[in-house]
């Protein structure tokens, strides 16, 4: 703009002229006012679109603003359910424990049951089978003092 204001005084200094001077200043007022209507086009253009870029910035604020607050959310019940879970698992751990430990009784008192069972029927076999050694022995006793005295009657 200075450069065209300047081509525009050079003129004014060239013709001395009244009419040309006339027109030169018109010519000029109008060529200020049509580049400052422009310049303020410009300016509105400029306002217009610095406006919409304001607008878009804001949105994409207000945009990540959701963003951010949803994965806040979402980090604060993440770690709501981690605490349920790992609570969760406590509780199922617990409940293991006890049925295994029910178990282990429930196994244990049957083993006992088994062995005091078969420590019964074997002690009842040892005690049958004692008995029926001492009755062998008692048989062989007397089978030694029938065999002297039988010796002694195929003498005759």
């Amino acid at each position: 703009m200075v450069k065209e204001l300047n081509f525009c005084h050079n003129k004014i200094n060239r013709s001395w002229h009244p009419v040309n001077l006339f027109h030169v200043d018109l010519s000029f007022k109008v060529y200020r006012n049509k580049k400052f209507s422009q310049y303020c086009g410009e300016k509105t253009k400029i306002e217009k679109s610095k406006e919409s870029v304001e607008k878009d910035i804001n949105s994409i604020l207000q945009l990540l603003g959701k963003i951010v607050n949803n994965k806040s959310q979402n980090i604060k019940r993440g770690e709501q359910e981690h605490e349920s879970i790992k609570e969760f698992i406590v509780k199922i751990r617990n409940e293991i424990d006890k049925h295994l430990t029910h178990l282990e009784k429930k196994i244990c008192n049957e083993a006992d049951t088994i062995l005091n069972e078969e420590k019964s029927k074997a002690t009842d076999l040892i005690a049958e089978i004692e008995e029926k050694q001492k009755n062998l022995k008692k048989m062989q006793d007397q089978l030694h003092t029938v065999i002297p005295h039988a010796s002694n009657s195929n003498h005759f």
